[in-house]
């Protein structure tokens, strides 16, 4: 409604809504824009602390054919993260009815007019990014130093998964689901000792999760 817009006077730019095209695009970009800068930062405190955030026996050892075998676990790992996003999408308990809020509220308007590739673009970038920071330099760093008797890598799991939850805190219910994805993660990279597996199944699940949600919400977009 423009009621108090006088007749014959155009719209102030200032009050235009923002078209749901313009503020997907807009997502997109700061998007990448900060796993980028993730990313950067994960090379910097390799450098730094001589922890390098790409972890992976198949590429160092320029076997192709290992490279293969660790993304295809990738690729399979990711049917359980679907069932758990499922769980949790039609799940009745108050915590997934709040997780559920949020998305429809604050999350899946910023990008209900992106395409397929750039949703893809989304998820490769968090996919690649975070886990050479959280997986590659994180978990590996901690693993080195902490000791065996204090638990060693399921400690180091453990922290990084806390930490990988708490840079995803939009809520006390989203950030309780990226710390038990980060868990998921951090199994796979230390099952494997490959980071291409962790990198596979989180953008095939980001992906997933990012189409599925745009194309089933109901939340209203923005004027166009």
């Amino acid at each position: 409604m423009t009621a108090d817009i006088p007749p014959n006077e155009p719209e102030s730019s200032e009050a235009r809504p923002v078209s749901s095209r313009k503020q997907a695009e807009r997502f997109v970009s700061s998007v990448v824009k900060l796993e980028g800068a993730l990313l950067v930062l994960a090379i910097f405190l390799g450098w730094l602390f001589g922890v390098s955030p790409w972890q992976s026996a198949s590429w160092n050892a320029a076997d192709p054919a290992a490279a293969a075998q660790a993304f295809g676990i990738g690729i399979v790992a990711t049917l359980p993260m679907i069932g758990f996003f499922f769980l949790l999408r039609f799940n009745k308990s108050v915590a997934s009815v709040e997780l559920q809020r949020l998305m429809e509220t604050q999350v899946i308007p910023q990008f209900s007019r992106a395409t397929i590739v750039e949703l893809g673009a989304v998820a490769f970038a968090a996919g690649l990014c975070e886990e050479a920071l959280f997986r590659g330099f994180l978990q590996s760093g901690f693993t080195e130093i902490i000791p065996d008797p204090f638990g060693g890598a399921a400690t180091a799991i453990l922290i990084v998964s806390v930490l990988f939850g708490l840079a995803h805190f939009l809520s006390l219910e989203y950030a309780a689901a990226a710390t038990t994805m980060g868990c998921y993660f951090g199994l796979l990279f230390y099952w494997t000792g490959d980071l291409i597996t962790p990198i596979t199944t989180h953008f095939l699940y980001d992906w997933f999760a990012l189409v599925y949600l745009r194309n089933t919400s109901e939340t209203p977009t923005a004027a166009e």
